[in-house]
């Protein structure tokens, strides 16, 4: 266990093990902390749940869009 790499999923609190992965679904509140001295990746991977119907998707997207488009582009953090 690589300690001080901590995950909470609802109210559920649990360390990550080191060189382990997992996969939850980020619709739940959740939050992640490295309070360690060694450096933590996560890799996030944005996906349609399969809950999630054709038609909802489309209203998804254009929702999405519009309101993108209300706010306009936000500010590039990338060179930080």
């Amino acid at each position: 266990m690589a300690y001080g790499d901590d995950r909470q999923v609802a109210s559920v609190v649990a360390g990550l093990p080191a060189g382990e992965a997992f996969v939850f679904d980020d619709t739940i509140e959740h939050e992640a902390w490295n309070d360690s001295d060694e450096p933590c990746a996560v890799l996030v991977l944005d996906t349609w749940n399969p809950a999630v119907t054709p038609a909802e998707r489309v209203a998804v997207t254009q929702l999405t869009a519009a309101v993108g488009e209300f706010y306009g582009e936000l500010p590039d953090f990338s060179a930080l």
